[in-house]
This record gives C-alpha cells, sequence and structure tokens, in this order.
C-alpha cells in the first residue's frame, strides 16, 4: 500500500512539475496618475487558454484603493494636538535599502529575471521621488541601474524621470511578456531564502513594531 501512496505522490509532484513547465504568456498595460488602473491577460497552453480579470474585480481593487487614500487624508489633516511625525513608508524602504548586501542582492535578481523573461515589447514611462531629495537621489541611482539591465532589451522603451521637489509615484505602461512559472520560483526562492533579503524583512518588522508603538 505505502508504494501505491509514494508512486501517486511522485506523479502528482511530476505532473505539477510539468504544468509550471508551460510557458505562459502575460498581455499587461497599468497606470498609476492620480487614480490607479490595470489591465491583465493570462495565456497559457500556447494562447488556448486566456484568462482576465473581470470588470468587477478591478472595480473592487480601485475601491479599495480610494477607500486607502480617504484614510490617509483622515490621519493627515489638522489635530488639535501635535502629535508627533510618525514613520512614513518611505522611511521603511530608506532603511531596507540601507541593508547590507540587499540592494546588490536585488539587482543580480532583476539580471537574472530578465534573462529568464521572454520580452516581446515592454513600455514604460513614470516618475518617481521621495520626502527627501537625498533620499531621491539613492533611490534614482538604484533605479537607473535596474533599468539599466532592462536596456540591453531591443523591445524595452523605459523613460522615467526623478522629482527631487515632491513625493511621486506616477507610472504608465504596457508590454507582452512571456514566462516559465517553474523558472520565476526556483529564482524567488533563491532570492527570498538569501541572507540579505532576510536581513532586509527583519528590519520591515522592527520599523513595523516601533510604528506601532508610537
Amino acid at each position: 500500500m505505502l508504494p501505491v501512496i509514494l508512486s501517486i505522490i511522485a506523479g502528482l509532484l511530476l505532473l505539477s512539475l510539468l504544468i509550471l513547465a508551460i510557458p505562459v504568456t502575460v498581455t499587461f498595460s497599468v497606470q498609476r496618475l492620480e487614480t490607479f488602473t490595470n489591465q491583465v491577460t493570462i495565456g497559457w497552453l500556447f494562447g488556448r487558454l486566456r484568462y482576465a480579470p473581470l470588470r468587477e474585480d478591478r472595480v473592487k481593487g480601485k475601491k479599495r484603493v480610494a477607500r486607502r487614500e480617504k484614510k490617509t487624508v483622515k490621519k493627515t489633516g489638522p489635530t488639535e494636538t501635535e502629535a508627533p511625525p510618525a514613520r512614513r513608508p518611505s522611511d521603511l524602504a530608506k532603511a531596507i535599502l540601507k541593508t547590507r548586501g540587499f540592494v546588490k542582492r536585488t539587482i543580480r535578481l532583476l539580471q537574472t529575471l530578465i534573462g529568464a523573461i521572454s520580452l516581446r515589447t515592454f513600455q514604460m514611462k513614470g516618475r518617481i521621488g521621495l520626502n527627501d531629495p537625498y533620499d531621491t537621489g539613492r533611490l534614482w541611482g538604484l533605479f537607473s541601474a535596474l533599468t539599466g539591465i532592462i536596456h540591453m532589451k531591443q523591445q524595452v522603451q523605459i523613460q522615467f524621470e526623478p522629482d527631487f521637489n515632491h513625493p511621486a509615484f506616477e507610472i504608465d505602461g504596457h508590454g507582452i511578456i512571456r514566462i516559465i512559472p517553474l523558472q520565476m520560483i526556483a529564482i524567488t526562492t533563491l532570492f527570498l531564502l538569501s541572507p540579505p533579503t532576510i536581513r532586509a524583512a527583519w528590519t520591515a518588522i522592527k520599523w513595523s513594531r516601533r510604528r506601532k508603538e508610537r
């Protein structure tokens, strides 16, 4: 009985690996200006099977974003007593970027992913900025290094600019890519289990705890 069970388990694992080894084509468009909109179509079995999120699902996602923005406005509104400055998400980004070895490991991850992804077309433009111009410069340096890797592909067009005066994150782009899920899972797992990523995760946990204490 035990050999039969082991054979069934081995067969299921092998079938799962074979399914994950079939290429997936992803067609997407994304835009974040005043509001966030996106559209994704996933093709499998060489286009024989297609899936796209329903319009209702995208509307629900937009409503969740709107609710979060309203909460943020309420929290940042005038108060009778001046409270100590709250920790901003940009502070978390700065802390993670300062984690030893994390930036290099992230660049290596992107290099590996770009090598594994088949880009049919990829066009993206936008604007990024943090509260502190110095931090914006650091982020822009990292972003330029990452996008420089992607620019090696002929099908890629990326146009971003930094905003040193105001916090900003605007993006507008579309593309068609082909990936092998099994390969993506392996690359991502190695990244998540690497020491720099674990250190960055621990930094994020400590930042979250301190934020709750304030």
